[in-house]
């Protein structure tokens, strides 16, 4: 179902596109409409929405029995409704001493999508004293998102396309002077992330002004298809990984100095001093997982990146699991917060602070057919945008590393072999001898 222009403020109808229809049966002017009508034109699915939407006593009897009005203390407005993509929006002027908090009750909104007769209603408060009703039958983002065919060149690193939102807008994330962290489940759509970004800076990296210091504790495995795109990737050991940081650590220092050097406060990226991308997948196996020393080295080097590297061009975009502080105990040092699915409600506060639920944010009810739904909100705002990344497969993946794989040296750690000798080689010695853990 696409999006239409319809505004219905109870009663009357004020879109020019449901004029139109009216003119189109040959009506002179608009005529009074009764619920019943209005219902008729609804989709099937919305219909029994639309007739108690349309009726105020119909509405009044619904407020009533959610325990959201009553007779003697009055009941809420109805503003007005229109249809969107996923099925309704519906604006209420709540009662004078409610919170928005008797809106977003889980109850409650179970309890008001069966009386509506629809699969799902989300609340939210788009300016105070009003109540945003969101009555979904469709999900506009069930379908995965392809990948685009073709990437701008002057891809806009404030504004980096991965998706698309449930509006049918392209979603788009910053990179530049900014730090960001992606939490989701096992199978969530991690690595739809990672790979969106990476699919969208093509350009950027082919030609020098993106330099990505990819870190995949997995050994390699999550990241490996695309190392070519990488200009460090650290895999094996702790001690690789850490160097990585280091080394980024370096050139936020030496920006610093020049910027302090010409009284400038932001580094532009140039193809001799690109914007330096770390994707670090995994983080908790450095965090939480790791020894003491490495622990404790890593959350040093960590912390420094994203409290001083955003303004020198150095950015970081970290992907865990389980947001909880024993995994990410600087995870409020991250501007930019995606959440996918999530196994636990707390989990959603942990990611995107107090009351994200009654923003919007419902990570743990988001299926586990749809890899690459969630949820993102950036620094200075509250908005929450419901997204769907790109699905970035394995050709999709070959074909970015055939365009865009970069034009300079590529720094991948490596084992030393220069003392091996073939002659000393035993096939039966696989080097697992000895005791074996249960």
């Amino acid at each position: 179902m696409s999006t239409t222009s319809l505004l219905v403020s109870c009663g009357s109808i004020a879109a020019a596109g449901v004029m139109a229809y009216w003119r189109q049966l040959g009506a002179p002017r608009l005529r009074p409409m009764t619920a019943e009508q209005f219902a008729a034109q609804a989709p099937p699915e919305l219909r029994t929405a639309v007739f108690v939407i349309e009726d105020r006593a119909q509405t009044n009897l619904m407020f009533g029995a959610l325990g959201l009005g009553a007779n003697d203390d009055g009941f809420p407005r109805v503003d007005a409704y229109y249809y969107v993509d996923h099925g309704l929006s519906v604006d209420v002027q709540m009662l004078g001493g409610q919170s928005i908090n008797d809106w977003t009750n889980e109850a409650t909104l179970d309890a008001m999508s069966h009386y509506l007769g629809v699969e799902q209603v989300t609340a939210r408060s788009p300016e105070p004293g009003f109540i945003r009703l969101e009555v979904r039958v469709f999900d506009t983002l069930a379908a995965s998102a392809a990948l685009p065919s073709s990437v701008p060149n002057d891809v806009d690193l404030r504004a980096v396309p991965v998706g698309i939102t449930e509006t049918g807008e392209i979603a788009t994330i910053p990179i530049l002077g900014t730090h960001g962290l992606c939490v989701g489940a096992t199978g969530s759509g991690k690595g739809s992330v990672a790979y969106s970004i990476l699919a969208a800076l093509g350009p950027l990296i082919r030609d020098g002004l993106v330099d990505v210091y990819c870190i995949d504790p997995k050994g390699g495995i999550e990241f490996g298809p695309a190392k070519d795109l990488f200009v460090k990737f650290a895999y094996q050991t702790a001690e690789d990984i850490l160097v990585v940081l280091k080394e980024a650590i370096a050139v936020m220092r030496q920006r610093q100095a020049k910027l302090l050097a010409a009284g400038l406060r932001k580094h532009t990226p140039t193809k001799d001093e690109p914007l330096i991308l770390i994707l670090l997948d995994e983080a908790a196996a450095l965090a939480s997982y790791a020894d003491r020393e490495v622990r404790t080295a890593f959350e040093e080097l960590n912390g420094l990146l994203l409290t001083q590297a955003r303004a020198t061009a150095v950015s970081m975009f970290a992907f865990v699991q389980d947001p909880s502080k024993e995994n990410m105990p600087q995870r409020q040092l991250y501007p930019v917060r995606i959440g996918l699915r999530l196994t636990e409600p707390t989990q959603v506060a942990m990611v995107f602070g107090a009351g994200a639920r009654e923003r919007g944010a419902h990570c743990d009810k988001i299926s586990d057919t749809t890899p690459g739904v969630g949820y993102i909100e950036q620094d200075g705002s509250t908005a929450l945008t419901r997204v769907r990344f790109y699905w970035v497969d394995d050709n999709d993946i070959a074909a970015m590393v055939r365009a865009y794989a970069p034009r300079h040296e590529i720094v991948i750690p490596a084992d030393d072999f220069d003392d091996f000798d073939p002659s000393t080689f035993d096939p039966d010695d696989l080097g697992d001898e000895g005791p074996v853990a249960a």
